[in-house]
């Protein structure tokens, strides 16, 4: 079975490097590129991925195909409370590096030279932004654009690895329903159609092997 929709366009297309939907109760990356990662003080089930506080983190080591000069990043969370040092995802050091983190209520990017941040309101089931080296990243909250952030960032070639959370300072645990990593910049057609796509889809919770997707 495929994934059908806007995730089966742009797996089609190439570029969708890794899919996780943790509501499947496992570690797999769906898109079929083998990017599963490894968990480290995380728990899984039909909910999704409960990341401990501090330690709690999904590591996907690197490979070339992770490398691109315009990403997409979307993560479906919850965050209970908003403290200093809350990661959503990282490749750090040098290179398609960037930090995508919580500080003081803000939603930021730091590149390895120059932070960006973008200010979110609402209720927020699902965070989502699109990047492009030398230009402003553009913030989406539950599949809506919510503008720019703050100016430009630089993305440029890395042996990173992608790291998925590793909250530093919070004390309370998190919960990541999925996480998606896109190499190139998705419109805001298209990141409304992965959105609604994510949040419609249904797993198979019965108890049989998870997945495929359940209608």
């Amino acid at each position: 079975m495929g994934l059908g929709g806007i995730l089966q366009e742009l797996k089609t297309e190439g570029v969708l490097a890794l899919y996780h939907d943790y509501r499947s109760g496992r570690l797999v990356d769906y898109s079929g590129n083998g990017r599963s990662g490894v968990a480290t003080n995380t728990s899984f089930s039909h909910r999704g991925a409960v990341l401990a506080p501090t330690t709690g983190v999904i590591t996907v080591t690197y490979d070339a195909g992770l490398t691109a000069t315009s990403i997409s990043l979307i993560a479906g969370l919850r965050f209970p409370r908003l403290i200093d040092g809350d990661r959503i995802a990282s490749r750090r050091n040098v290179g398609t590096t960037f930090d995508w983190y919580y500080s003081a209520g803000q939603i930021y990017i730091f590149d390895g030279v120059s932070t960006r941040v973008i200010t979110p309101t609402g209720d927020i089931i699902t965070h989502g932004v699109s990047m492009t080296t030398a230009g402003t990243p553009i913030g989406y909250f539950n599949g809506v654009s919510a503008g720019n952030y703050s100016g430009s960032v630089l993305l440029t070639a890395t042996t990173n690895n992608l790291n998925i959370g590793l909250f530093s300072t919070n004390l309370t645990h998190k919960l990541y329903r999925y996480f998606v990593y896109v190499t190139r910049a998705l419109t805001a057609t298209e990141h409304a159609r992965v959105y609604g796509q994510l949040e419609n889809m249904r797993w198979n919770t019965k108890g049989l092997t998870p997945g495929p997707m359940m209608p």
